[in-house]
């Protein structure tokens, strides 16, 4: 299975890093991972490559990198160490030692509730927990991993650990659709360590410096410690035939119970499935909870995730830029209003009664002669200031109005004024709840029909 020589030296730390379909992060990763590493010399790096057509299952492409090296190296796979690294996870400096020792599991970066991004283990605890389970959709081996880890009393070093969005990880974007599989969550909850290294049979790989895709081979790394794994063949405890009656399409920013209750209409067409880098430039817009709101408060009707139509918005139906200037500016001339309200409120005599009105009227007699002869008509001013109030309620009106007359697009829509009916909730894009329709008290009910 091996085409490489094994006459150079056993590598005390070896990366398995899952791939497929991604020639600029590859390169990138080689590029970055050679300075990174260029303190080190009993290092390898492999792209475990899955070449087939089937949906990516990245635990197996861990788990047969694993059993590639163990191939490779008989006896000393066990005291090697094993860094799983993500191709789109690098870290900007060298801040890690890539070291660890037998019973502990170091997690660099990722989740707190799952080992993913980067993980750093032993050979001999890897096959001990029997690796990541080899599921066919996305999401949950990562989170399996840590529960097997815990289960086989490894301890798990999180003291180096950098969590999703620090600024010294370099991560780099990788879409936003996943190929998900429901049954997998349950999979996870219900796991007992059997799917995994132990479960891969028929495999077939060879281990080259070069990849079987031409595109892979396109930029490449002068370093002669980058290796491809070529898998060209292998079979699970789950049937992929079966399996793919059940994959729906993923969107990472839809809520996380989508991945246990898919929409039907998310279903993927497991013959005409896009997993290259090419469909990332066609993302279907997904507008926020707040514009969502702003284009309700426009008239714009939201898509609704539940019904046939999906995401897919059209750009055009944003809310305008001149609607975001305008209503800055109204907000600014709302908060000076207020903050003068606020001013009158606070230092304006009349707003103190009867003792203490009098009081500052003293105060101001004393320190300041110039208001000795001054009267306060206090009902007058209330008068000025609420004929003042109106007039600003007044003219914020006239703004807004003039702002919805000017700028709101042709497809005006008014949203629903009962914002806890059915059709608000379809407006916001949230799936309507149940609400009671009636309410029946049965202890009378019982009580009537026995003194029947």
């Amino acid at each position: 299975m091996t085409n490489v020589s094994d006459n150079k030296k056993i590598p005390s730390k070896v990366f398995i890093v899952p791939y497929r379909n991604r020639e600029e992060q590859k390169f990138f990763f080689s590029k970055y991972m050679s300075y990174i590493m260029e303190d080190f010399t009993d290092y390898e790096i492999y792209f475990s490559h899955q070449t087939d057509n089937r949906s990516f299952n990245r635990g197996a492409t861990k788990n047969i990198g694993f059993l590639a090296i163990k191939d490779k190296y008989p006896q000393d796979y066990k005291n090697i160490t094993f860094i799983f690294n993500d191709v789109d996870t690098i870290p900007f400096t060298k801040i890690f030692n890539y070291e660890t020792s037998i019973g502990v599991v170091k997690h660099y970066y990722g989740f707190k509730y799952t080992l993913g991004g980067i993980v750093v283990i032993k050979g001999v605890d890897f096959e001990e927990i029997n690796g990541y389970p080899n599921y066919w959709g996305w999401g949950s081996e990562d989170s399996c991993l840590q529960k097997r880890c815990e289960n086989a009393n490894l301890v798990i070093d999180r003291s180096n650990f950098f969590p999703i969005g620090s600024p010294q990880i370099l991560h780099l974007f990788d879409g936003i659709s996943r190929i998900i599989n429901k049954k997998d969550s349950i999979r996870e909850k219900n796991d007992n360590g059997i799917d995994g290294i132990s479960s891969i049979y028929r495999l077939q790989y060879n281990i080259d410096a070069t990849s079987t895709n031409p595109k892979d081979n396109l930029y490449n790394v002068d370093n002669p410690n980058i290796y491809f794994i070529n898998i060209t063949l292998f079979l699970t405890a789950f049937d992929y035939n079966n399996e793919s009656k059940e994959f729906y399409n993923y969107d990472l920013r839809e809520p996380k119970k989508k991945i246990i209750e898919p929409n039907l209409n998310r279903k993927c067409d497991v013959n005409n499935m896009d997993q290259s880098t090419e469909s990332w430039t066609n993302i279907p817009y997904y507008p926020t909870i707040n514009e969502k709101k702003e284009m309700i408060s426009l008239g714009i009707k939201p898509p609704n995730p539940y019904d046939n139509t999906g995401y897919n918005y059209n750009l055009n139906d944003r809310p305008p830029p001149q609607y975001h200037q305008t209503k800055y500016i109204l907000q600014q001339q709302q908060q000076q209003q207020q903050h003068q309200i606020l001013q009158r409120s606070i230092f304006q005599p009349h707003n103190l009664k009867n003792k203490q009105f009098m009081q500052y009227i003293n105060r101001e007699n004393y320190f300041n002669p110039k208001h000795k002869n001054v009267t306060y008509n206090q009902e007058q001013i209330l008068k000025e200031d609420n004929d003042s109030e109106k007039y600003h309620h007044t003219e914020n009106h006239q703004i807004t109005e003039e702002i919805t007359n000017k700028i709101l697009p042709d497809n005006y829509i008014r949203p629903p004024i009962n914002i806890y009916s059915p059709h608000y909730a379809t407006y916001m894009g949230i799936k309507p709840k149940a609400t009671t329709s009636a309410k029946l008290n049965m202890s009378s009910m019982v009580r009537n029909m026995r003194t029947r």
